[in-house]
């Protein structure tokens, strides 16, 4: 990482280094105007971004991006006055303007406020050319460019072969909160790349050596993913109302198909218990070339590819490979309720659950039984833990408690009331909830209280409202 001068000066036009050697602070005031830099993590955000307009040009032998971002910022109170971005650390911003006028940027010590999901985001406070009130708008153009050599658990890269960036890497101007925008995307790489975002492909033109991909996503999202490169296959299977694409370099092509045939059975295994997916049209699913984490943003999902080529090496390996792409498309659907609540179970549970079930479907019961167990286990396991209505997905225990307590709470419902009962009040609650209110734990409640004349109130309370996993069982059944 290349290493900035200790001062860098504020004022217009000014280039500002945001390496971890640059730090500069001109006050303690918050983007609203507020004292306490603590003030950044208050529960009520003071404006969120609600698209963006991206010009982007990525040199992957250079390991470099060079972008324009145009912010289209609401205020949602009076008098904000300023607002806070948050860019990679060798990146260096060459200037913000808004209404033609050049904005002041005020560089922040990483260690004053940092996006826990962003580690190499650095923050900078840029004044707006006057307060906003509620309900405003402004636009703020911001103008920079740098390398990306350093990676978060192996993703979020540019390399000789393989872009690939998210907002872990604030490759684009991330804020605290607000992040549910819509996006234009103008990204331009060499000619011979092959470009994959989560928006729908708009234009493509070739020429002098480079090829220009321009994206929208109308519906809003948290993020703009972006995988490139020039070496990718492709398999795709489309039927009435959806398609399914997969991107890979090193698997075979039989597994690629045999993986998206999976899906496509998938989408229409869910569609047959529920009824209409809430996203239409489409799943993307990246195997990228490489090690590392993984990703899903609604309809794309990026998984390494190293670890789908270790896990086919494995008893079980083609079940355990499309167990989190199914998971993943169970979200089609499931994606009722708030994931800013404890509300979010529900989005989680059911689409493990789902994924199961499907597995259960595609391969063998013994299988899912053997999962449904290690769930069991680490759930017992937990050392003191909340109950589900007190956890949120970013608790020590969100995970195991969403996913894992979930499914095995879904999964004992099942015997319970059978899958014909089940799936018969799921379809209900779903068709409610799909295009109306959120879904929240006590609607859910009550809506199977109303189908089982209160017979799954006692199940509820005690799985939901209490840290008892006395009677957690798992019911070890046999193909169906």
């Amino acid at each position: 990482m290349k290493i900035f001068p200790k001062i860098v000066f504020v004022f217009s036009f000014t280039v500002l280094s945001l390496g971890t050697q640059v730090y500069v602070r001109a006050s303690n005031q918050m983007p609203n105007g507020k004292s306490d830099n603590a003030a950044a993590n208050e529960n009520a955000p003071h404006y969120k971004v609600t698209h963006y307009d991206m010009d982007s040009v990525i040199v992957p032998a250079e390991h470099s991006l060079a972008a324009t971002a145009v912010l289209t910022v609401s205020a949602l109170e009076d008098n904000v006055a300023s607002i806070r971005v948050f860019l990679h650390d060798e990146f260096a911003v060459k200037r913000a303007s808004s209404e033609s006028r050049d904005l002041k940027l005020t560089l922040l010590e990483r260690s004053k406020d940092m996006l826990p999901f962003s580690p190499t985001g650095v923050p900078i406070d840029i004044d707006l050319p006057h307060s906003l009130k509620q309900g405003e708008t402004a636009k703020i153009e911001i103008v920079y460019s740098g390398k990306i050599t350093s990676v978060i658990n192996r993703m979020n890269l540019i390399s000789d072969r393989l872009t690939e960036l998210a907002l872990y890497s604030c490759w684009f101007p991330l804020i605290h909160e607000g992040m549910d925008f819509t996006y234009s995307l103008r990204i331009t790489l060499p000619a011979d790349y092959l470009c994959i975002t989560d928006g729908d492909l708009q234009q493509k033109t070739t020429g002098g050596g480079k090829t220009t991909y321009c994206f929208r996503r109308e519906q809003a999202g948290m993020d703009i993913p972006i995988v490139a490169s020039d070496n990718l296959k492709v398999k795709r299977l489309e039927v009435p109302g959806f398609q399914a694409v997969f991107y890979y370099r090193n698997l075979d092509a039989a597994t690629a198909g045999e993986f998206v045939q999976k899906t496509i059975d998938g989408y229409h295994l869910l569609e047959q218990k529920v009824g209409g997916a809430m996203t239409q049209g489409r799943m993307i699913f990246v195997a990228s070339p490489r090690d590392g984490g993984g990703y899903s943003r609604v309809p794309l999902f990026v998984v390494p590819e190293a670890y789908m080529l270790d896990l086919l090496k494995q008893d079980n390996g083609k079940m355990e490979s499309m167990h989190g792409s199914l998971h993943e498309i169970g979200h089609f659907w499931w994606k009722l309720a708030s994931s800013s609540t404890s509300d979010d179970w529900i989005n989680e549970s059911l689409a493990e659950f789902f994924s199961l079930y499907a597995c259960e479907r595609f391969f063998d019961r013994e299988s899912v039984n053997s999962i449904l167990k290690q769930y069991a286990d680490r759930v017992r396991g937990l050392k003191d833990p909340k109950p589900i209505v007190e956890t949120l997905r970013g608790d020590p225990y969100g995970y195991v408690l969403y996913y894992e307590k979930g499914a095995l709470i879904w999964e004992m419902l099942r015997e319970k009331l059978g899958d014909e009962k089940l799936f018969s009040i799921l379809r209900k609650y779903y068709a409610v909830h799909k295009n109306g209110p959120p879904a929240t734990t006590q609607n859910l409640i009550d809506t199977f209280a109303g189908e089982t004349n209160g017979g799954t109130n006692d199940f509820f309370a005690e799985y939901l409202k209490t840290t008892s996993l006395s009677n957690l069982q798992v019911n070890v059944r046999g193909n169906r």
